[in-house]
């Protein structure tokens, strides 16, 4: 008998039906939870059965898909699927698109050729397979794109915005840059200099932190400028639907992009009144030559682009830390003023309260390799 049940995932509750073949269906997050209840009980008549009660492959397939929408490097192309029902025609297309890995895009007509299919008509009938894939994520159809880098459709809840965060998750996932400097000298030297920290590492889980990869400057400032004062979920989708008012949605705003939009566009995509004339006059600064492009950048010491940067309308020093941490690979930045860091901290002495003085102040011994120590701290906040 087929079985269903719900999962949690970063971009909302998905839901799966297996049956003895395999993976009967993925379903993407839907309105509301009545109607993925519903979707899945049309998919697999009977009870929906708790995350707990599915058997181990269900849950750990579930736990798979769901590290994938976070940025983790798989590919699930072991998942067994159950292929009851589909044709010939769109198996072969799934089971082609299944070996584009996290990371790469592929165009309608690219996947058509791959799978062996020539012809005119073959986008437009691989436009129509993607549509009916019963297997989000797992068969991997929002990494297909229209021509020209343009975002192409998506039939899942959400559409275009939901195709565009997986998009954006998996190339902070496997695409995402290494950072530029020695990560075991770095954590050799903070080890032995600090065994306060070196407790804190010892208790986080082991992971190695990456660049984000970003197209230019002001896509890295806009999406920092988006994020302010909100949660991370609300950032990404906010970011996701700006993105999208662009010709090239996956490399970001741009400057003359921004400068032609109207302030109701920009709104529209959910950005505030502040947020909108932080915008502006980043473009306005950009279009002027007065922002570094990300060469120009590379070549400026820490204080040199914070002082470059800090001029732009709703970018203070933490923004520009962050960008210089995770965009520029900076080893050496403790951003003091950065709430986790400090939790982070206080977690790791035991202490209720540490200023941020006090922390710059203690830090001075992790030079030159801060950075990191800001990373392990941010990962300790998770835990106190």
């Amino acid at each position: 008998m087929p079985g269903a049940t719900t999962f949690p995932t970063a971009i909302g509750r998905c839901g799966i039906t297996w049956t003895d073949d395999g993976i009967r269906t993925i379903e993407l997050p839907q309105a509301s939870p009545g109607a993925l209840r519903a979707t899945l009980a049309a998919d697999a008549p009977g009870p929906i059965l708790t995350p707990d009660d599915a058997p181990g492959w269900v849950r750990a397939a579930t736990g798979r898909i769901d590290a994938l929408t976070r940025g983790a490097d798989d590919t699930l192309a072991d998942l067994v699927l159950d292929e009851t029902g589909v044709s010939d025609f769109a198996r072969t297309i799934y089971r082609t698109l299944r070996t584009v890995p996290p990371g790469d895009t592929i165009t309608y007509g690219d996947l058509a050729h791959r799978a062996g299919y020539h012809g005119a008509n073959m986008p437009r009938a691989i436009g129509q397979v993607m549509g009916r894939n019963p297997w989000g994520i797992v068969v991997p159809c929002h990494r297909v794109l229209a021509a020209n880098g343009r975002i192409g459709g998506y039939s899942a809840h959400g559409g275009n915005v939901t195709k565009l965060r997986l998009l954006r998750a998996e190339a902070r996932g496997d695409a995402a840059a290494a950072m530029p400097y020695d990560l075991d000298a770095a954590r050799r030297h903070l080890r032995t200099v600090d065994p306060i920290l070196a407790a804190v590492m010892d208790r986080v889980e082991r992971a190695t932190p990456r660049m984000r990869v970003a197209s230019s400057t002001v896509a890295g400032l806009a999406e920092a400028i988006v994020g302010q004062q909100v949660s991370s979920a609300a950032a990404i989708s906010i970011y996701a639907r700006l993105s999208l008012l662009f010709p090239r949605p996956l490399d970001g705003p741009t400057a003359s992009g921004i400068a032609k939009l109207s302030d109701a566009e920009l709104r529209g995509a959910g950005l505030s009144g502040s947020k909108v004339a932080a915008l502006r006059d980043l473009s306005r600064r950009a279009l002027n030559g007065t922002v570094p492009d990300l060469d120009e950048l590379d070549d400026m010491d820490d204080e040199a682009i914070v002082a470059a940067l800090t001029p732009i309308r709703g970018i203070g020093r933490w923004t520009v830390e962050m960008l210089l941490i995770f965009r520029l690979g900076r080893p050496d930045i403790l951003p003091v003023d950065d709430l986790a860091v400090r939790r982070g901290w206080e977690y790791a002495t035991g202490r209720d309260r540490v200023s941020a003085a006090e922390l710059r102040d203690h830090g001075t011994i992790w030079a030159p390799w801060r950075s990191l120590a800001s990373w392990y701290l941010w990962r300790a906040s998770e835990l106190g």
